[in-house]
């Protein structure tokens, strides 16, 4: 409630501006006979003539027609003061549509664009360079690598790790839900407890192969002391899936006798008799996790090429080489995003100055419509003037004896009245300097336009001309054409 009483008070106390849009005037012509009977004309004019009056020798004009003046100089001050008010805006809308801020805005956009441009490359063609240089490091010391440990061969690992990883999960998974059924049978937790177990005892298994698989492609090593350590990887792996998994199966083989017991018992067990295992399931556990660690043994050698840190130097180079084309690419969709977006942005502006031209044609004209309507407004209720006094003056006549004073036989000239000043010749001359200018400014638009474009392809080129495999003497583009001022 507050909100609109405080609502009602601003628009009492706060007269709303009222745009050019929004005036619809037709000034409204005299009503005659209205008139006619409003100021009395025929009445008074007969009762005057039967009274004599004015004097045959008067020279000033009569009370009737001086009201009737004051009738028309009222009806004319009304429609000036009407008139006044709403050329206000329309005078507002004329001096607001001004198209000289947009000029130095466009000239300052342009300018801006240029050099934003000419940073961009700038400091991403260093980048570039600073990238390359990195990239010829790591050339060299792949180059560097391959020479000393005499390598030929183009290094040799999966396209992708995505099946090989699924394979070791698979293997883990596999392992453990098998194992999991036979530590289930000894667990106090039954199948929860047997799945942990198992789950513990298939990632040191897989674990443990995998790496050692991976140690063993030092067999093909150009030095004679990790040719020998990758060498015994083989006797390592085969020893460590035998010797653990029998372990494992003499500890299920433990739990059924003294759970509590169960790992020292099969310690003891497996050096006294290692193979002194009683039930076939307990074999089964063996040869399964026998089976896993091959598998994940032979995972882990053919994770990489078969000569060890060949293949991640060259991953190294190769994706480096990949990231310093996708920064490239980056930059030239930046650029070419930078320039989009300017050209419509001068668009844009064009396209604002056309329409704020528009509107001021459009703003003038109606002002010259309201000025013609109040010229002819007027015009007409001086006509009444003339038509009011002539009935009354010519009734007088009628009903007096005596002759009439001689002012009325002379001309009737309307009250004089002040002229508005409408300042429409100022509005035209306004309209075509604003035209001027907008031609001018889509003129300066377009050759900034082309600028921009011109500068882009130049960057473009430079950018593009950075070779992974040439030297580089690019330049900076810079802009060759300047933008022309008024």
């Amino acid at each position: 409630m507050f909100k609109a009483i405080g609502k009602y008070l601003r628009s009492f106390f706060i007269k709303e501006e009222v745009l050019p849009e929004q005036i619809d005037v037709i000034f409204e012509s005299v009503d005659i006979d209205r008139a006619v009977k409003t100021l009395k004309i025929k009445e008074n004019a007969k009762e005057d003539g039967e009274n004599e009056t004015p004097d045959s020798n008067e020279t000033n004009i009569g009370s009737t027609e001086m009201k009737t003046y004051q009738f028309i100089v009222t009806e004319t001050s009304q429609r000036k003061q009407q008139f006044i008010e709403n050329i206000l805006s329309y005078d507002k809308g004329i001096s607001d549509s001004d198209i000289n801020l947009v000029y130095e805005e466009g000239i300052n956009l342009g300018t801006l664009t240029k050099h934003e441009i000419e940073s961009i490359v700038q400091e991403e063609k260093n980048s570039l360079v600073d990238s390359k240089d990195k990239l010829k490091d790591l050339k060299k010391d792949f180059n560097t690598f391959k020479t000393n440990n005499k390598l030929k061969h183009v290094p040799d690992y999966p396209e992708s790790y995505q099946l090989y990883i699924a394979f070791l999960l698979a293997i883990l998974l596999g392992e453990t839900i098998l194992n999991g059924i036979y530590f289930a049978q000894g667990s106090e937790y039954g199948i929860l407890g047997g799945a942990i177990y198992a789950l513990g005892i298939a990632a040191v298994n897989i674990a443990i192969s995998f790496k050692l698989g991976q140690a063993t492609t030092y067999k093909n090593h150009i030095k004679n002391r990790l040719k020998t350590l990758g060498s015994l990887s083989i006797f390592s792996v085969l020893a460590w899936v035998v010797v653990y998994n029998l372990l494992v199966a003499h500890y299920r083989q433990q739990i059924d006798v003294d759970i509590d017991n169960a790992g020292t018992l099969a310690v003891k067990l497996f050096i006294q008799s290692p193979f002194a295992l009683d039930k076939f399931e307990y074999w089964v556990l063996f040869l399964v996790g026998l089976l896993f660690g091959l598998f994940a043994y032979t995972e882990g050698y053919l994770w990489d090429d078969r000569y060890p840190g060949y293949g991640k130097l060259y991953r190294r180079m190769e994706q480096s080489k990949r990231d310093w084309h996708a920064d490239q690419e980056d930059i030239i969709n930046r650029l070419e995003d930078l320039k989009l977006k300017k050209l419509d942005e001068f668009t844009g502006m064009q396209s604002d100055v056309k329409s704020t031209i528009n509107y001021l044609k459009g703003v003038v004209g109606q002002k010259q419509a309201m000025v013609t309507n109040l010229e002819n407004n007027i015009e007409q209720i001086e006509s009444s003037s003339k038509i009011l006094i002539k009935m009354y003056r010519e009734i007088n006549m009628v009903h007096r004896q005596t002759y009439p004073p001689k002012y009325f036989m002379e001309e009737i000239a309307p009250p004089d009245h002040a002229t508005v000043e409408t300042n429409i010749e100022n509005d035209y001359a306004r309209v075509k300097e604003q035209e001027k200018i907008r031609d001018e400014f889509i003129a300066m638009v377009e050759q900034i336009k082309n600028t921009i474009v011109d500068l882009y392809n130049k960057s473009i080129q430079c950018i593009s001309n950075i070779n992974l495999e040439a030297n580089d003497k690019s330049q900076t583009p810079k802009g060759n054409n300047e933008i022309t001022t008024r």
